[in-house]
């Protein structure tokens, strides 16, 4: 009889033992995630499990520092004793992937096998499943849904307030309805609490606060705060939010659209609705003349409420394709707006107002030029075009984008227009531009009818050069390979922009022709000035005037000669016209530096020189900078107001058009693919060829004397001189330079067998504030790491494709220790000439270190580095020294 009871005792206990490992187990496949911050919670809290039974099921083989790790968790989370805890069953696995097969939401996990255990913890009353690795260093439980109690209790009511009230408004429900199950203090690396937007700059300090989670049945939110509570900001990648499926790409790509359209930052933005929809191939959102494939494919349409504005998208499941639904949105354009760009576009393409219609809007704020800011950017289309429009808010300033217009065709249209102007293509402004169908060839008349003009599918563009009345007319084929110019094409000599009576413009343009002996054709007026002067002597530029009050009105007008920038002063009726600045000199230093010009010119008589421009400059030497031209060339002293002192300045005298070309055609040549500027001249001397071949051997042009300047351009260690002309004003004086290639010294290459990086494969260049890249590349694993240093010391190593920007690190250096590395860059600087130094043929496998500065950038690979220049082995030894501590520090 006692043997009976004793075998049903025994029976007893392994039936509740082997219950207990069923649950265990059960539990485990019935719930496979785990938020990032796991937290232990119990299975199955009905369990009445005698401590006894527990510790005689126990497994032996488990290593004593998984044990401890699981028992010493489960202690800190839950506020059990560990000696109230044992270990009921424990199970060696074999993991599949690094997230111990619990990963959690948006949880990127590691492909490998990691031995471990599964391991049955309790408390005596509840039980918990754990997933370790083989030494207890890592370790998951299975349950995500069990609040951490010791920590929640410790949460500020401030914090717990802030969080409920945002979640409240987000899921729209009463704040009693929702449930604070986790709270955990945290220290942010940075000030937006490691949740920084696109375009938005992250302060790198340190910020206490609180990592919270709130919810709702299915649904779960977490919070990063700070201490007080006073900054609350939603994790979107961990919430789990119920949008109806809508991926995390298509969440970011509308969230991107909607920044975009409304100017506004992420944290302004929520998403209010998502509906499963079906759509064609545009989305169901046709733009003009768009060719929609017929196919039936799921797509969300997704509600943003941005403040007062709601947008209506429709996004396909991968995000790769998103569009707004502007007629279910509430963007509104003004209708005053709205009617003035349809007039606009009818008006410069011949197209009724009634076949077009404003098919998208985007409001923000661009920029354009130093006074022009735009708050719309609205395209217009009807079946076959579109034409895209910048505008403020009324649409009394428009400004045409050329979106609507083949690439090619534009590029050829403003290559064509700033060559014929000799003026910069940025300075071309687009007027309008339609399709059109035109002829090609048989310009002559006597070629007809013989000739047969050739039909060209195209462009009609018009556009403006800035300060000149009319636009210029072209026709241009799709692809920019037959360009016609058909109206305009010469710069008038008052701009559109200037408002001036006819014969204060006459006045002006006679008196820059007589005096400098040109032609008016070669002076533009660029701006005037209706001004009343004090007193009839202020027409003379002379800063002494009796005192008496004698109001003359009159215009100040500015003439773009050439050579510079001429102020003139005409009284209203153009009887006073005055344009030397002489008089606002000290009489003796006037004549001095006149005296100094007509030496350096042909000219016989002071009264052929004229003070053009005074400017008033911060040198410790000198106070002014004075220009004395006789209309055809210009000399440029600093001088001391105050006194006879002065100094000639050669470069600064040298006409711009001479400069630009000079500078332009040594940038081309170097090897030092820099930029440069005046401050790379090293020498302008006047001179005066024999002949028109500029004192250069070979046939000459002309045998008379020639007018001109030697100027030395230093890029690099190479040295460039060149022969020029002299001024460059008209249509029948030209720029003419030549290298003299004897006096030069010019690199035959790129030392150590250096070869240029093609220009589509050079890195973007330094952004404001970067003094320096390092970026390393290839290798086995084929990642890229980029480390950058700030002006401002700080140091950032990031690696570019880290979607969740988990490896970033920043690191401080000091500011002499920067400014010391940003000398030795400087004084490199032939160094960085956009060269690599390749890998040998066969080579596999190895790493390519790319190295960029303020002037270039330079290129090797382990197996190149051999090879490279002394001096750079200099900056790297020094880019090392500066780095190896700062970035081993983990």
């Amino acid at each position: 009889m006692k043997s009976n009871i004793t075998k049903n005792s025994i029976m007893n206990q392994r039936q509740k033992v082997t219950a207990l490992v069923l649950s265990g187990i059960l539990s485990v496949s019935s719930s496979v995630t785990l938020i990032k911050t796991a937290t232990a919670a119990p299975i199955n809290s009905a369990s009445n499990v005698t401590k006894e039974a527990i510790k005689v099921s126990a497994t032996r083989n488990l290593p004593r520092s998984v044990r401890n790790a699981v028992i010493r968790d489960l202690s800190r989370r839950q506020g059990i004793l560990p000696a109230n805890i044992s270990i009921v069953e424990s199970t060696e696995r074999t993991w599949r992937n690094g997230c111990l097969e619990i990963a959690g939401p948006g949880e990127l996990c590691t492909q490998a096998l990691v031995p471990g255990w599964q391991v049955l913890a309790s408390d005596g009353r509840n039980n918990f499943v754990y997933h370790t690795n083989n030494n207890g260093r890592v370790l998951r439980v299975t349950n995500r849904n069990i609040a951490d109690n010791r920590n929640n209790t410790r949460l500020p009511n401030r914090v717990r307030d802030a969080v409920i009230r945002d979640a409240s408004s987000r899921l729209r429900v009463l704040p009693r309805q929702l449930n604070i199950t986790q709270a955990q203090s945290r220290d942010w690396r940075d000030g937006c609490l490691e949740l920084a937007e696109p375009n938005r700059a992250c302060s790198q300090v340190i910020v206490s606060g609180w990592r919270v989670v709130v919810g709702i049945k299915n649904v779960s939110l977490v919070y990063h705060t700070n201490e007080s509570g006073s900054t609350v900001r939603l994790n979107r990648t961990e919430s789990d939010v119920n949008n109806k499926g809508l991926s995390d790409k298509a969440e970011r790509a509308v969230l991107r659209a909607a920044v975009s359209n409304t100017g506004l930052p992420v944290s302004q933005l929520e998403i209010a609705s998502v509906q499963q929809i079906t759509v064609d191939g545009c989305l169901g959102l046709a733009r003009p003349n768009e060719a929609c494939t017929k196919i039936a494919q799921p797509a969300f349409r997704v509600t943003v409420e941005a403040g007062q504005r709601r947008l209506v998208y429709h996004v396909l499941p991968d995000g790769s394709q998103v569009r707004l639904n502007l007629a279910a949105s509430n963007i509104k354009l003004p209708q005053v707006a709205s009617d003035r760009i349809l007039r606009r576009v009818s008006e410069g393409t011949g197209i009724p107002v009634a076949a077009l219609s404003v098919v998208n809007i985007e409001s923000g704020k661009w920029e354009q030029g130093r006074n022009s800011s735009y708050i719309w950017k609205v395209t217009v289309g009807n079946e076959q075009d579109r034409w895209v429009y910048l505008s403020n808010e009324n649409g009394e300033s428009l400004q045409l984008l050329a979106e609507g217009l083949p690439k090619a065709a534009r590029n050829a249209v403003l290559s064509k227009a700033a060559q014929t102007a000799e003026l910069p293509q940025k300075d071309f402004e687009l007027v309008s531009y339609k399709r059109k169908q035109w002829f090609f060839g048989c310009e002559d008349p006597g070629t007809l009818p013989a000739c047969t003009p050739i039909p060209v599918s195209g462009w009609e563009v018009s556009v403006k050069p800035n300060n000149v009345r009319d636009a210029w007319v072209y026709l241009v084929s799709d692809n920019g390979s037959q360009l016609k110019l058909v109206q305009g094409g010469r710069q008038d000599q008052v701009g559109s922009n200037v408002n001036i009576p006819i014969n204060i413009a006459d006045a002006v343009l006679r008196d820059a022709s007589k005096w400098s002996g040109r032609s008016e054709d070669t002076f533009r007026i660029t701006s005037s000035q209706k001004v009343t002067f004090p007193n009839p002597c202020n027409l003379t530029f002379n800063p002494i005037c009796d005192r008496s009050y004698r109001p003359t009105p009159g215009w100040n007008v500015t003439v773009d000669s050439g050579l510079g920038a001429w102020t003139y002063l005409v009284s209203a009726d153009a009887k006073i016209v005055n344009q030397d600045q002489t008089p606002a000199l000290a009489p003796r230093l006037a004549e001095v530096i006149k005296r100094d010009a007509l030496r350096r010119s042909s000219g016989n008589e002071l009264a052929d020189l004229r003070v053009t421009n005074i400017k008033l400059g911060n040198s410790e030497r000198f106070d002014a900078e004075v220009t004395v031209s006789d209309g055809m060339q210009n000399w440029v002293y600093a001088v001391d107001k105050e006194s006879t002192r002065f100094e000639y300045l050669p470069v600064a005298s040298i006409p711009r058009a001479i400069v630009n070309s000079v500078l332009a055609d040594a940038q081309k040549r170097a090897v030092a693919k820099v930029n440069v500027s005046t401050k790379n001249i090293t020498g302008a001397e006047q001179v005066t060829w024999k002949n028109g071949n500029l004192g250069l051997n070979g046939s000459s042009t002309t045998s008379s004397s020639v007018k001109g300047w030697r100027i030395t351009v230093a890029v690099g260690r190479e040295r460039f001189v060149y022969h020029t002309n002299n001024f460059v004003g008209s249509a029948n004086n030209k720029i003419a330079f030549q290298l003299n290639e004897d006096a030069s010294r010019i690199a035959d290459g790129v030392a150590n067998g250096g070869v240029p990086i093609p220009t589509r494969e050079l890195p973007p260049a330094l952004t404001n504030g970067v003094i320096f890249r390092y970026a390393t590349t290839g290798g086995i694993v084929g990642r890229t790491y980029e480390t950058v240093l700030l002006e401002d010391g700080r140091l950032i190593q990031t690696r570019l494709d880290d979607t969740n920007d988990s490896e970033r690190r920043v690191f401080r250096l000091s500011i002499e220790e920067t400014k010391r590395f940003e000398q030795l860059l400087k004084r490199q600087a032939e160094l960085f000439q956009n060269v690599t130094y390749p890998a040998p043929s066969g080579a596999a496998d190895y790493i390519t270190y790319t190295l960029t500065s303020e002037d270039g950038t330079v290129q090797y690979n382990d197996t190149s580095s051999q090879k490279v220049p002394d001096n750079l082995k200099v900056v790297l030894k020094a880019w090392n020294d500066l780095t190896a501590t700062t970035l081993s520090n983990r």
